[in-house]
């Protein structure tokens, strides 16, 4: 529905264009875009949607890599819908116990999902899941099966990729221990490959409901 008034309304958008507008292609004239939230909020609407579509679809996967992209992105909608329900303005959030108010809400809404990462990473043991399963643990880390990951497995899972030694190595540098320092710049100069995987979300823009979305 969103997408058919978004295609009726560029005809008649486009003659009432004026010279502080642009031109948003697959839309019709709207503000300067100079960041996210300067998108017409039907556009939005629609992406964020589909997104969440995409996730989910992607979450019921068996294969791990996929599967951990959906559940990562399940993370990020219900970490960011945790934080629109929180209503003090972000302008207004400067004081530690704003801070810490809202870090108790991402981290909250992180959990469940992160817990199913840390379970898929370790059944799976696939070294992709295994990194998206770190990095959505960030908050979490300590808690449940989170606690049980750690850079050094996945290092060990992917020893030819660079991006998991120097992870180590900055750990070391935190820890003053010149030693294993020393040992994890020399594994990721030997490393074939630098890839942090964040890479692998981009296979949500080829799902079909995704590729279905109008240009906007």
């Amino acid at each position: 529905v969103v997408s058919d008034r978004v295609g009726r309304d560029t005809t008649s958008q486009r003659s009432t264009m004026t010279p502080d507008m642009v031109e948003l292609c697959g839309y019709g004239p709207t503000r300067p875009i100079r960041n996210t939230g300067d998108y017409p909020s039907a556009v939005l609407e629609k992406a964020e949607q589909i997104f969440s579509v995409v996730a989910s679809d992607l979450a019921s996967q068996s294969a791990p890599q996929t599967r951990a992209v959906g559940l990562y992105a399940n993370l990020v909608v219900a970490m960011r819908l945790a934080a629109r329900s929180d209503q003090q303005p972000s302008a207004d959030c400067a004081d530690a116990e704003c801070v810490q108010r809202r870090w108790k809400i991402a981290k909250e809404a992180a959990a469940p999902h992160a817990e199913k990462l840390a379970r898929l990473a370790t059944a799976s043991q696939d070294p992709v899941a295994y990194a998206f399963a770190l990095f959505g643990c960030r908050l979490n880390r300590e808690d449940g099966p989170c606690a049980q990951l750690s850079v050094e497995r996945w290092a060990q899972l992917e020893s030819d990729n660079a991006v998991p030694w120097l992870h180590l190595a900055g750990d070391a540098v935190e820890g003053k221990d010149e030693a294993a320092l020393s040992a994890a710049l020399l594994q990721a100069s030997r490393a074939r490959t630098s890839d942090s995987r964040g890479s692998s979300t981009l296979q949500m823009a080829e799902h079909p409901a995704a590729r279905a979305l109008a240009a906007a």
